[in-house]
């Protein structure tokens, strides 16, 4: 039994379809990875495409002895992964397709239109049991987590239990075994230990938990909850497992200089916890390493210093919003602007460790009044600089609490498609927001700005929002060098600048290179 195990997204870490392929390798199935990134890069604007003629006959003659498809999709990849879908069945119309992700598990009906099988949830336990399944010429169609679909029937099954302890999990498949990505948009080329430092960059990307303990009712993990409570329970690897982890493909890859831990919010785990771990990793790791999850809720002064104290070298944290009535209302999220303050204040007692932070903001929010957005203004001109900004669209995704409202009050239809976050409306408010991206605007200035007169304009502002747009990333790529935080480079600047300005390795004659005792895997 053979899958070969597809990638739409820009960086080629892809965490869910390296580890899905791990588990399945650790329990005797064969698979091959392939990544077709249409997107230069995770700050690129630009639209989503599709696959080129030359890419699909490439990748139909790549699959054509395997057993079973599998492609990995977010729901701002639907198009693009169902006019792949539907070509891949015209040039191999006996090969079986499963979709997994977050939008097939949230949109099922929609999808099962397309593919033959959708995996419900996290991966691992269902697609080992399809993979079981198909190998011995049994019917899919009572499977927990599968969706299938057998002479015009749909077998509906969602999934009935998940893995609540995670070392169970292998680490993210990087055997190079049977790697290929899409260069140029056009062609398949293998994945080498060569190349790898080409597409992988110097920054190794994973997660220690999974799992987020709120509901904010604009966020996947709100719909996750409606379907298995344990898939937002929040679930950690042990210290030793993800420390092993790190050892292993620091050693099968030299190049890697940085970890970027991708949860959702590893600040949620206790200050025990948090303590231990660092503890373990400055022993046995050393790298400086990026911590995107931090919810101004569960954050605290102790886990900052710890995780400053064993390496971190930049966090992110999700404002969101100034707008107290937004927050509590619609976006159901347990934070004030007082809490926000005093953590930019925290944030900045590293100046010479860390990268300045970086602070996530939604606009285009239709339940937002003028009142609410310049609540947000006004927090952000209250918050210690320096720091930068994500300005995010607020984006309806199909199964969460904010999708079902906006339907229901026609802001909305279910056709409606979802465009890329980053692409904001390019407001007159939205404009004052990206200034703070890029220095602290002065009070004086402010009040200049936010004349009656300015706020009420209804005029876009196209080109200036384009350009305060990669204002901030030049800004953000600056400062990055002065601390020689080089993982928000694109892969091969992060090679080059590494090359002559090492990164700082936390007491690199005290790091212990032997692994720690417990199960290494491998990788």
């Amino acid at each position: 039994m053979k899958i070969a195990l597809i990638s739409p997204y820009a960086e080629i870490s892809s965490i869910g379809v390296r580890t899905i392929s791990a588990y399945l390798k650790s329990n005797g199935i064969s698979t091959r990875l392939v990544f077709l990134p249409l997107q230069k890069s995770f700050y690129s604007r630009e639209d989503f495409s599709f696959y080129s003629d030359s890419a699909i006959n490439d990748l139909a003659d790549l699959v054509i002895n395997d057993d079973l498809i599998g492609i990995s999709l977010m729901s701002n990849f639907y198009d693009t992964v169902k006019d792949l879908t539907i070509k891949l069945k015209r040039k191999l119309p006996d090969k079986p397709i499963i979709w997994g992700g977050i939008h097939p598990t949230v949109i099922p009906e929609k999808c099962i239109e397309v593919a033959d099988y959708l995996c419900i949830g996290e991966g691992e336990l269902p697609c080992l049991d399809l993979c079981r399944h198909l190998a011995e010429g049994k019917s899919a169609e009572n499977i927990p987590g599968i969706w299938s679909k057998a002479e015009g029937r749909i077998f509906r099954n969602n999934p009935l239990r998940v893995i609540t302890d995670l070392n169970q999990i292998p680490p993210p498949d990087y055997d190079l075994e049977e790697n290929y990505i899409l260069l140029s948009k056009k062609t398949l080329t293998p994945l080498t230990s060569r190349n790898m430092h080409k597409f992988l960059g110097v920054t190794y990307w994973t997660m220690y938990t999974r799992g987020c303990p709120f509901s904010c009712t604009y966020c996947c993990n709100d719909a996750l909850r409606k379907i298995h409570r344990d898939f937002t329970k929040l679930r950690a690897k042990s210290p030793e497992y993800i420390v092993q982890e790190i050892i292993a493909i620091k050693n099968k890859f030299p190049f890697i200089k940085y970890v970027n831990f991708q949860d959702d919010t590893l600040f949620a785990l206790s200050e025990e916890d948090i303590k231990e771990f660092c503890e373990y990793y400055k022993k046995f790791v050393g790298l400086p390493f990026l911590v995107p999850g931090a919810q101004p809720s569960v954050f605290t002064e102790k886990k900052f210093d710890y995780l400053v104290d064993s390496g971190m070298l930049r966090t992110r944290v999700g404002i969101q919003c100034g707008s107290q009535r937004v927050l509590d209302e619609i976006y159901k999220r347990k934070q004030d602007n007082e809490t926000v303050v005093q953590i930019s204040h925290i944030l900045q007692k590293y100046p010479k460790k860390l990268t300045m932070p970086n602070y996530d903001i939604i606009v285009d929010n239709p339940w937002e009044t003028q009142k609410d957005r310049l609540q947000t203004i006004d927090l952000l001109s209250k918050l210690a600089p320096p720091f930068s900004l994500n300005i995010f669209s607020l984006m309806f995704f199909p199964g969460t609490s904010l999708y079902s409202k906006a339907i229901q009050e026609n802001i909305i239809n279910e056709n409606t498609k979802v465009t890329h976050y980053l692409n904001y409306k390019p407001t007159y408010l939205n404009l004052i927001i990206a200034l703070f991206g890029i220095f602290k605007v002065p009070e004086w200035l402010l009040k200049i700005l936010l004349s009656k007169r300015l706020v009420n304009t209804k005029r876009n502002f196209v080109a200036l929002h384009h350009i305060l747009y990669n204002l901030i990333l030049y800004r953000r790529g600056i400062c990055s060098i002065v601390t020689r935080d080089f993982s928000m480079f694109p892969p091969s600047l992060q090679f080059l600048f590494c090359k002559f300005l090492p990164p700082r390795i936390l007491d690199k004659e005290k790091i212990i290179s032997e692994l720690p005792h417990g199960r290494a895997e491998r990788h």
